[in-house]
């Protein structure tokens, strides 16, 4: 099995564990049946990772979104299985370790939670397949068993198993998944991971990684890859020192082949990351990435970002970007820096400075800097800006000022804009210049119309819509698409889908519909209706399809629930995050003066930080990229969408 694939797989798992999500969650709310088309392909590039074994490219198969996809994937099964099994972008490191760290449990503290013992799917009153939970002393899950009814035999045949050991501290000491071998009609091992925990002279703990897959020919374990972890003291809430390592089997050996570096106050920053590849040819470790930021002590604001670039000829990091932010986290400059080997020191060299004023036309502004060495200041040199229509793909306005340097003012040169027509094409277009006597000048006019003669119109062929509630969930989204506007709409990619939910914010209907392009109208396709116990939790859900005149029940999906008795306290969800999505500025309502707040992309690292410090927090979201996004705040997690 491909080394980054079996790293991922247990770090993608290791991470949602650890944050909360797989502890004990609700089943997945999967609608069934078709799909945007754009979540037809999800590729996962796998970095290279050891010369002994290959890397490769890793993609989820490619759904073709046919009636027959109406399936039920409403349950837990589906959803943790699709986690452990479908491999992420990179092996998911937090740049603070904290998404690995299992809370130590304290004995005698009694609580009663629920927890999923199984789930069984049924199809015209017939069970199908089955999922089966074991858990520890602590609620920890430590067993997971896909079944599936053999109608030969009337038994459940187990096709998959996981099972999982903890420590007193809460780690996970051992990791095993195990699949059904056709051809010898028993369970197999597949793959497994072991850690062993210690402490160092100065009290950091120290974790041993060791992968193994299992080899059918000599049925034995093969070491495949192993991690080496250096933590920020006694528990696993930082790491320092990161180092991967593979085996080659060639020298007999553990090859180093990756390290991460992590610092908290350091060189200026709040927090420092550096991570490095070996270079085995040259025998010397060759940066990949770096970058450090600075927090405010009292809001917990960023006012620093810097990245570093790496040089392979000069075998530093070279070259530098440092951003700087206000209050509110708007950009307030970007500079760029040089470093001088033979000084060791860093020279600036260009600045950009955004003006929040603008001017008539725009909002704001861009100002370029250039450093001067003999007055050991920025020097303004540039003013500009430009307006980009993403829907036309093209600068919809620009203009440019350059700096007077006797008379210390901005002086006009040039200003332009464009629009469009709605299909498309350039309606006009309008230049000027700037006169120190009559300011800016019209020089330059083109207006364009169009005329349809040959009866090829602009219509649409890809059309995505959809609205939200106020609560963060998704009422509705409606989807067209088509080859060409020659040929008819595609009916398995044009659908609408609608959702309604419970008062407790569970899914109760989830209903899709086809179009009927003869009359123009949205027609029954299927359903799924959900129906929650009085605990709150889900009992069953129901798919149909819409067949002439009516609904017809084609599967439905049970949930079973036990009550125990765990050695953890149940934790209270008080945190009000919102707006969910987002656009610039999350609020945070429920959090204790100084706690910290931490946002984490889905590969685990840290894209915000701050410390609470009053009754609502500010995370600014605003150069954040759009995605899913996990926000923590202690023990709690909280899933938005940006």
């Amino acid at each position: 099995m491909n080394i980054m694939k079996k790293m991922s797989l247990r770090h993608c798992l290791t991470f949602l564990t650890l944050v909360g999500v797989a502890m004990v969650s609700l089943p997945l709310l999967a609608t069934g049946g078709k799909g945007p088309i754009s979540q037809k392909v999800v590729a996962s590039n796998q970095r290279l990772a050891s010369k002994s074994v290959a890397a490769q490219k890793i993609k989820k198969p490619i759904s073709p979104l046919l009636r027959s996809m109406n399936e039920d994937e409403s349950n837990q099964t589906v959803k943790e299985r699709s986690l452990m099994r479908t491999p992420i972008v990179d092996k998911a490191r937090a740049l603070d370790s904290g998404r690995r760290k299992s809370p130590v449990r304290k004995a005698g503290l009694q609580s009663t939670k629920t927890f999923l013992d199984s789930v069984v799917v049924s199809k015209e009153g017939l069970s199908t397949s089955k999922t089966v939970y074991d858990y520890d002393a602590y609620g920890r899950r430590i067993l997971e068993a896909y079944m599936s009814f053999n109608e030969n035999t009337a038994i459940w045949d187990t096709t998959e198993l996981e099972t999982r050991l903890y420590d007193d501290a809460g780690h996970l000491l051992l990791w095993i998944y195990y699949e059904w071998d056709e051809s010898k009609q028993q369970l197999l091992p597949d793959e497994k991971e072991t850690s062993v925990f210690e402490y160092d002279g100065e009290n950091n703990l120290l974790e041993h990684q060791v992968d193994y897959y299992w080899d059918k020919d000599s049925s034995k374990w093969v070491c495949n890859y192993r991690g080496e972890i250096v933590f920020d003291g006694p528990q696993r809430e930082f790491y320092k020192e990161w180092t991967d390592y593979s085996y080659d089997s060639t020298v007999g050996e553990w090859m180093a082949y990756r390290k991460d570096l992590q610092y908290r106050n350091v060189n200026g920053y709040s927090y420092q990351y550096e991570y490095y590849d070996w270079d085995d040819s040259l025998k010397i470790w060759i940066g990949k990435e770096k970058y450090g930021y600075v927090s405010d002590e009292v809001t917990g604001e960023e006012t620093l970002y810097s990245q570093y670039y790496w040089s392979d000829s000069l075998r530093v990091w070279s070259q530098r970007t440092d951003e700087t932010y206000l209050p509110g986290g708007s950009l307030e400059s970007k500079a760029y820096f040089e470093y001088a080997v033979s000084t060791q020191t860093w020279s600036p060299d260009i600045r950009y400075v955004y003006d929040k004023q603008g001017d008539q036309w725009f909002d704001e502004l861009t100002i370029e800097q250039q450093w001067n060495a003999s007055k050991s200041a920025w020097v303004n040199d540039t003013k500009s800006n430009l307006e980009y229509d993403s829907e036309k793909g093209d600068t919809s306005k620009y203009v440019r000022y350059d700096w007077d340097v006797e008379a210390s003012i901005w002086k006009g040169v040039t200003y332009w804009e464009k629009s469009w027509y709605d299909y498309g094409n350039l309606q006009s277009l309008n230049r000027y210049s700037y006169s120190s006597d009559n300011g800016w000048v019209m020089t330059y006019e083109l207006w364009l119309e169009y005329d349809n003669l040959t009866n090829d119109e602009w219509l649409i062929t890809y059309s995505w819509e959809s609205e939200y509630y106020l609560s963060g969930e998704q009422a509705w989204f409606i989807q067209f698409y088509r080859y060409s506007s020659l040929e008819p709409w595609i009916d398995e990619y044009t659908f609408k889908r609608t959702f309604q939910f419970h008062e407790n914010g569970l899914r109760s209907i989830t209903r899709t519909y086809d179009w009927d392009e003869t009359n123009q109208v949205w027609v029954n396709y299927s359903k799924r209706e959900y129906t929650i116990n009085e605990a709150g939790d889900y009992a069953y859900s129901i798919f149909y399809d819409w067949e002439v005149t009516d609904w017809v029940e084609r599967n439905r999906t049970t949930y079973f629930y036990s009550q125990r008795m765990v050695g953890v306290q149940s934790i209270e969800v008080k945190l009000e995050v919102y707006p969910n999505p987002v656009a610039d500025c999350l609020k945070i309502k429920g959090a204790t003066q100084g706690e910290l707040i931490k946002v984490f992309d889905l590969n685990g690292r840290i894209v915000r930080m701050l410390k609470v410090d009053g009754e609502e927090a500010s995370v600014n979201m605003a150069n954040v990229p759009a995605g899913t996004y996990l926000v923590q705040v202690g023990k709690q997690v909280v899933k938005i969408i940006k």
